[in-house]
């Protein structure tokens, strides 16, 4: 993020689109540690799933590996997940590497057909339509929308 935004502030020439930039990288920055804070009301056990995601959010991952590399039961533990996180581990799987997919979106010129390769999504097709069911906008729109906003 820091790059991407020093690179349009020196694109900037008055102080009124500096300001306004200014004011996006501020909401930018708090919706993430909002979201950080938002994650830290889950057990251990959960946490460690999604610490999990994270670390290897690029990666071609399932279930199982989670599961392994916790040491959980399978049913017990897909049982809490559910319950802390109101969603299934697969479900939340795929929103996570969808919201790091708006990152790239955002703040890098990567190729729709190159984010959908370096999140393991089965194809460009299918990323793109569980980007639009998830965000309600395709990625080429949501790159947009995010670029005419600075």
């Amino acid at each position: 993020m820091i790059d991407f935004y020093t690179q349009e502030c020196e694109k900037l020439n008055n102080v009124e689109a500096i300001n306004n930039l200014r004011y996006i990288i501020v909401t930018s920055f708090a919706k993430k540690v909002r979201n950080i804070k938002r994650e830290s009301k889950y057990s251990k056990d959960v946490m460690s799933a999604i610490d999990f995601i994270k670390a290897n959010i690029t990666s071609n991952f399932g279930i199982d590996e989670i599961i392994e590399s916790i040491g959980k039961k399978r049913t017990s533990f897909l049982n809490k997940f559910k319950k802390e996180t109101s969603i299934t581990l697969g479900k939340y799987i795929q929103r996570a590497k969808l919201e790091e997919t708006k990152n790239l979106l955002e703040f890098s010129d990567t190729s729709i057909l190159d984010i959908s390769i370096i999140f393991n999504f089965s194809s460009q097709a299918y990323f793109q339509n569980l980007f639009k069911k998830e965000f309600g906008v395709t990625p080429l729109e949501f790159r947009k929308q995010k670029r005419e906003a600075i």
